[in-house]
């Protein structure tokens, strides 16, 4: 592993540690974080990584929540301004938040000058991402409103299709609902659903293959007629889970979904990447690798890089 972006801080900064306690069927019950070392990090971010970052033509930046809003924001920036594209990992269901901070500097665009392309939140960082827009007000601003009404949806879509596509459990919590809401600022979203899969919310083109395919037809929300060339339609799917394990098959679940959202960036940063849609499996196997290790990443995903 490259080790030319680590800085070692002096006397009195603190390591980054985590620990976390898992329950009898392996799940997290309590963890405890000490990232104070991410935080304040403006002055390292000017002087020492963005320069760095800006000659490595890196296709794609996975910034996670850890940073301090202002960091955060800034790493976010500095990606969307090198052509990369941006992929963003929320940690948690309070630090999830962070993006959506306005007492920090830079706007959070919508499509098409969005700043983030892709988010993996899990189903309680969702939820908190969701609340944390709408505490900034961001659904009540003319530019979100004029990407909602693009896509010609009423409400949100139907509760009898949203469904049909997810199931009614899902819509009961809002999820479904407020990843469509969350769209127009990041225009994929795919939602870890533990053992019902993952959901699948995305903003598609005009002229993606999917708005006219037969076979995409159940997972089409809607289709624009408007006259947008970024804005085409709304693609959801709920993928279902790659393998149900049973409870003594699952040894921790730490870093299952930093496995997927790294097995998923792996192959969209290839030569010839992969959809993001055809990836969701791929992923999801990975992640079955990492509940059946003892390893923050199981060492057997290096087995899938032949299918990405």
């Amino acid at each position: 592993m490259d080790t030319s972006g680590i800085i070692k801080q002096g006397s009195g900064a603190r390591t980054a540690q985590y620990v976390a306690i898992n329950g009898s069927k392996k799940d997290l019950v309590v963890a405890m974080a000490d990232m104070k070392i991410m935080e304040d990090q403006e002055t390292n971010f000017e002087a020492f990584w963005k320069s760095d970052f800006e000659v490595s033509r890196a296709k794609w930046l996975v910034v996670d929540a850890n940073w301090d809003p202002a960091t955060l924001k800034r790493w976010v920036s500095a990606g969307k301004a090198s052509g990369a594209k941006v992929a963003f990992e929320p940690v948690s269901t309070a630090k999830s938040k962070r993006l959506f901070l306005t007492k920090t500097p830079g706007r959070i665009g919508v499509v098409p000058d969005h700043n983030v392309d892709l988010v993996t939140p899990n189903a309680f960082e969702l939820s908190a991402m969701y609340n944390a827009a709408e505490e900034a007000e961001l659904f009540d601003r003319q530019d979100w409103w004029r990407v909602i009404d693009s896509l010609g949806m009423s409400s949100m879509g139907s509760r009898d299709k949203l469904v049909a596509i997810t199931n009614t459990a899902l819509v009961d919590r809002g999820f479904p609902q407020q990843s469509i809401k969350l769209l127009a600022f990041i225009p994929c979203i795919l939602t870890k659903l533990a053992e019902q899969g993952v959901l699948m919310t995305q903003l598609l083109r005009p002229g993606d293959p999917r708005l006219t395919s037969p076979e995409s037809a159940p997972y089409v929300l809607s289709r624009s007629h408007s006259a947008s060339e970024f804005i085409g339609g709304v693609y959801m799917r709920l993928f279902p889970p790659a393998e149900k394990l049973s409870d003594g098959q699952i040894v921790s679940v730490n870093g299952v979904g930093d496995t997927f959202l790294g097995v998923v960036v792996a192959g969209l940063a290839k030569e010839e990447p992969k959809s993001v849609m055809s990836l969701i499996d791929i992923a999801q196997k990975g992640s079955v690798m990492t509940l059946k290790s003892k390893d923050a990443i199981s060492p057997e995903i290096y087995s899938l890089k032949s299918s990405l």
